[in-house]
């Protein structure tokens, strides 16, 4: 049998959403099959004997748990579309490829002295930056890890280096947002199957809220920096951070995250708003 959907997920609290993407596609007439830990076997031996096989697969499992990836692997065989494609998506993960790639598609990035392994970095460098500065690894996992912000000193990074070694480290410009009624203009934007879904998330308390209508057409800039950011990595679903500087420039400042943490806003005050989450659902089924 074919189903429409295959949702495959892994991560506990992800359950709260499944169910939600799993109640629409039936409202939706559409067909979905949730494979999870416990059925996984299970489901390998329908999908392998030629039983099961998914029109779109909705992967929110093998960046966790790799006995997952054969279903990848099977459906990158029959054509259908995945939603993300792990080749595609961890590409995105090396953020200095992303760096040079989003400055080559015309996108504002923070200015950044990337550094292999070998190199060193100096104070007139440190200068050119300004302090104070913003420290990644390459390859950090997003949610803030491989970050070390407010750094100011060439110790510092060396101290990163010695906790990374034979790796690439980015120093970046701390880029401070402008504020609209008191908040931050700090945003992290949703992108899923074509629709652009912008947030205020405070990068201090990591709060969202939705933009209304009106504060879309102030901000309106992102829909065409997302979509550009698209066209960019090839990804169906990711969100990305943008920043509106005090002079008016747009700047992305956190560049793919393309396993969106997806727990609910009424369930931890960190989480995504329920409407965002809906809206993110409806727009994966109507996709279908």
């Amino acid at each position: 049998m074919v189903w429409d959907l295959g949702i495959l997920w892994e991560w506990g609290y992800d359950e709260r959403f499944v169910r939600l993407l799993d109640s629409f596609c039936q409202r939706s007439g559409k067909t979905s099959y949730l494979v999870f830990p416990l059925n996984l076997d299970e489901s390998l031996a329908k999908i392998s004997s030629g039983e099961l096989r998914f029109r779109v697969v909705f992967d929110r499992a093998t960046d966790i748990n790799p006995a997952f990836m054969p279903i990848v692997r099977f459906h990158q065989g029959t054509q259908s579309k995945i939603i993300n494609d792990p080749e595609k998506a961890i590409r995105t993960y090396d953020k200095a490829r992303m760096h040079l790639e989003f400055m080559s598609g015309g996108l504002n990035v923070p200015y950044t002295l990337i550094l292999s392994p070998e190199q060193t970095v100096n104070e007139e460098e440190i200068e050119k930056v300004g302090r104070p500065f913003v420290i990644k690894t390459v390859e950090g996992e997003g949610g803030g890890e491989g970050v070390v912000l407010g750094a100011q000193t060439v110790d510092e990074v060396q101290r990163v280096r010695e906790q990374n070694l034979g790796k690439l480290i980015l120093i970046q410009e701390n880029i401070i947002p402008d504020e609209l009624h008191q908040r931050r203009c700090w945003f992290r934007v949703f992108f899923v199957c074509g629709k652009v879904i912008p947030c205020f998330w405070d990068d201090r308390t990591h709060v969202y809220q939705r933009l209304n209508p009106e504060e879309e057409l102030i901000f309106g800039e992102q829909r065409r920096i997302t979509e550009k950011i698209h066209e960019i990595i090839g990804l169906e679903f990711f969100s990305t951070e943008i920043v509106h500087t005090r002079d008016g420039r747009f700047v992305v400042v956190d560049y793919v995250n393309d396993q969106c943490d997806l727990r609910f806003q009424s369930d931890t005050p960190d989480g995504v708003p329920d409407s965002v989450i809906e809206e993110i659902v409806k727009s994966i089924v109507n996709s279908l």
